[in-house]
């Protein structure tokens, strides 16, 4: 059976599947007969349902595994390798946004190209829009689930969101798949320290990831010597719904008193739950980032560290 037959009878036992349902009307049912002899007269197969004919996937399922994918002439090839080369030129002239728009159009010519999907995801790791660098590496997987770099620059974007533990696991897949390359290995070991310290450090997920892009805390004292900085946190402590996190976290770190028990023993005080540092500092770092993104993002340029600076797991042109 060839690809084109397997659809066509998808199709038509699609249509005796509809007509065999009761909520069909008989006049309904007629036309989707006459539409079943049309698609077997034209295609010369045969009268009713092949019995020998194993479909493993409903027409349904075949369209929304992308199963119909556009057929590439070699025109098409060769103008989304430009639009690819072109947009690896731009990385490298660190003009990441028009570069991204290159590996759109590369893109929008054949969506079935996963280093197109991971490069896009590297020069949006580059902007720090670690979300859209995840789905990238996300569809570039889903294109080619051995593609070590897409696994790489995931976990450099999962890093960027303070999500060590999965990046953790997207370097070790990356490690996986290809074994000799050091920067994985580098990246996995930073993000394993990354993670200890958020651990040991519960607020780093939250103002570190902000600032940091990779979960570590920035030096306080250039927060506190930053002119700018103190100005918009003075600001923002005027703001109610900031005052309202900052109850909430000294709630957090102080809970309220628990009255005796009937015996008149005071219970020991609760201990506050990694959880919920983490969930008051993410809290704190979303309303910064909503009421001064420019400034967020220039703190983050001060403060980002260059870990991931030269990694050939982020290289949009070291392409396999």
């Amino acid at each position: 059976m060839t690809s084109k037959e397997v659809l066509v009878y998808a199709f038509i036992k699609f249509l005796a599947d509809d007509a065999n349902s009761p909520e069909t009307s008989e006049e309904m049912k007629e036309s989707i007969e006459v539409a079943k002899q049309c698609l077997e007269t034209a295609y010369k197969l045969e009268h009713g349902a092949r019995p020998d004919l194993d479909l493993k996937n409903s027409l349904e399922e075949l369209i929304s595994n992308a199963k119909l994918k556009k057929v590439l002439t070699q025109d098409m090839k060769e103008q989304a390798e430009r639009f690819k080369k072109e947009g690896n030129d731009l990385v490298n002239a660190e003009k990441y946004i028009e570069a991204i728009e290159s590996y759109s159009r590369a893109i929008g010519i054949d969506n079935t190209n996963a280093v197109y999907f991971s490069n896009r995801a590297a020069a949006y790791n580059k902007l720090n829009d670690y979300r859209q660098a995840v789905d990238d590496c996300e569809e570039a997987i889903a294109i080619d689930p051995n593609y070590s770099k897409a696994y790489g620059r995931k976990g450099l974007a999962l890093s960027g969101l303070g999500m060590h533990a999965e990046a953790i696991e997207s370097y070790r897949k990356a490690i996986e798949l290809d074994p000799t390359n050091q920067n994985f290995r580098v990246n996995l070991e930073i993000a394993e320290e990354k993670a200890r310290e958020s651990a040991a450090n519960p607020m780093a997920g939250g103002l570190g990831s902000l600032l940091g892009g990779a979960g570590g805390m920035p030096d306080l004292g250039q927060i506190l010597n930053n002119p700018t900085m103190m100005q918009f946190a003075s600001q923002m402590m005027s703001d109610p719904n900031m005052q309202q996190m900052m109850s909430n976290m000294m709630n957090v770190v102080q809970p309220n008193a628990q009255p005796p028990s009937s015996d008149g023993t005071q219970p020991a005080p609760s201990v506050p739950g990694v959880d919920q540092f983490m969930r008051v500092g993410q809290q704190m770092a979303e309303q910064m980032q909503r009421e001064n993104p420019d400034l967020i993002n220039q703190l983050r340029n001060r403060f980002q560290g260059n870990n991931e600076n030269g990694s050939s797991g982020n290289n949009p042109n070291s392409t396999s």
